[in-house]
C-alpha cells in the first residue's frame, strides 16, 4: 500500500473519530445506554457540526478542523460533567438512568436470572463488530480496492459543486451552508459570477473539509475515505441500532441483518457513481438510526 493509500484509511478513522467520540460523550451526558450513545453518535454529530460551523462563521473565526472537533469536545466535556454534577445533586432516582425503553423487552427483564445483562451486554457488541467488520471488509472490496488511485474522482455533475465546496470551505475557514459556493475564499469573491448566494445543505462537504483539515490530505482523498467511511462504519452501526431495537429479543435476526445490509448494489454503491449523490447517501445511511430513535420514544 503506497503513501496515498494509508492516507486514506487514515482520513477515514480520523473522520470516524470526530464523529463518535464527541457525540458519544455528549448523548452519555443525558444518561442514554453506552450502545445508544455509540449507534446515534454520528447523527448527533453531523448536526452540532453544521451549527458549529455556522456560529464559527457569524462569529468572524477562520474555522479549520481542529478548531471545530476542538468546540465539540468542549461542548460534550461541559455537558458530561453538567450531568455528572446533576445526577449527584438530584434526588429523583428515575433520573439517575435514562435508556431507550426498547432496548429491553419484558421478556428479557423475565429472563435476567439465566441471562444476565453483562452476558446481554457481550452481546449486543460481539454483534455490533460483526457489523463493523462486514461493513468494512465489504466497502474495502466494493470501493477502495476500485480506486485506480486514492484521488480517483467521478468528474461529472454534482461532484464538482460538491468537491468544489469542500476546496472553498478549505480556504475561506468559512464552513457555513449559507455560504456554500465555489467562490467564498478571499481571492476568488472578485471572479464569482453568481455573487447572489443562498442556503445549500453542506453536511457532506463539511465532512469531507473535515477530513482533509484534520490529516492534511487532500480533497479528493478526503471524499473518497468519508465515503468509504459512510458506507462501511457509518451505515453498519445506524442498521444495526435498527435491527437491535426492531428485534431486542431475536439475535439470529440480528446476525441475518448484518449480510442482507451490504448486500444489494443500489445503495450505497450506486449513488457513488450515479449524480454522484454523496449528500443523499449520507443521509440515507444516518436515517436507520434516527427511525430507531423515533421507535423508541
Amino acid at each position: 500500500m503506497d503513501d496515498g493509500g494509508i492516507m486514506l484509511w487514515v482520513a477515514g478513522f480520523a473522520l470516524v473519530a470526530a464523529l463518535i467520540f464527541p457525540g458519544y460523550l455528549l448523548i452519555r451526558s443525558f444518561g442514554a445506554s453506552r450502545l445508544a450513545a455509540l449507534s446515534c453518535a454520528p447523527v448527533v454529530m453531523v448536526g452540532l457540526y453544521v451549527v458549529l460551523g455556522m456560529a464559527l462563521g457569524s462569529a468572524g473565526v477562520f474555522t479549520t478542523g481542529p478548531v471545530l472537533v476542538g468546540c465539540a469536545l468542549a461542548l460534550a466535556v461541559a455537558a458530561r460533567g453538567l450531568a455528572h454534577l446533576v445526577r449527584r445533586r438530584s434526588s429523583r432516582k428515575s433520573f439517575r438512568s435514562v435508556a431507550l425503553p426498547c432496548e429491553q423487552t419484558p421478556s428479557q427483564v423475565a429472563a435476567q436470572a439465566c441471562a444476565p445483562s453483562v452476558l446481554r451486554r457481550a452481546t449486543d457488541w460481539l454483534l455490533l463488530a460483526l457489523y463493523l467488520v462486514l461493513g468494512i471488509t465489504v466497502t474495502a472490496f466494493m470501493t477502495a480496492s476500485c480506486l485506480t488511485s486514492p484521488e480517483s474522482i467521478v468528474q461529472e455533475y454534482d461532484n464538482v459543486h460538491h468537491l468544489g465546496v469542500v476546496r472553498a470551505f478549505l480556504q475561506s475557514g468559512l464552513w457555513s451552508p449559507f455560504a456554500a459556493n465555489l467562490y467564498s475564499a478571499p481571492d476568488a469573491v472578485a471572479f464569482n459570477p453568481l455573487p447572489l448566494g443562498g442556503f445549500y445543505p453542506t453536511a457532506w462537504s463539511m465532512l469531507a473539509a473535515l477530513a482533509a483539515s484534520l490529516t492534511g490530505c487532500s480533497v479528493p482523498v478526503a471524499a473518497n475515505a468519508l465515503n468509504c467511511a459512510v458506507a462501511g462504519v457509518l451505515y453498519p452501526v445506524s442498521l444495526f441500532f435498527l435491527m437491535r431495537v426492531l428485534f431486542p429479543a431475536r439475535r439470529d435476526v440480528v446476525v441475518a441483518g448484518s449480510v442482507v445490509m451490504l448486500a444489494y448494489t443500489q445503495f450505497p454503491w450506486a449513488l457513488m457513481i450515479f449524480g454522484p449523490l454523496y449528500p443523499n447517501m449520507l443521509a440515507y445511511a444516518l436515517m436507520p438510526a434516527v427511525a430507531a430513535c423515533f421507535i423508541c420514544w
